[in-house]
């Protein structure tokens, strides 16, 4: 393919609440630049199934 790579930023939240998300996403989103295009996370024990956009 000719398409550009895709950057990719991961992060470790380990005080991410699993099967849920934060009351105040806040923190998180501080350390994200703010050309961020959409942001998926999941929790560490349903990485396939349980995917939230932020």
């Amino acid at each position: 393919s000719n398409a550009a790579p895709l950057p990719v930023l991961y992060l470790q939240y380990p005080h991410w609440p699993n099967h849920g998300e934060p009351v105040d996403t806040r923190a998180v989103r501080y350390h994200l630049p703010g050309e961020l295009g959409p942001l998926v996370v999941h929790c560490r024990f349903n990485l396939r199934h349980n995917w939230k956009m932020l």
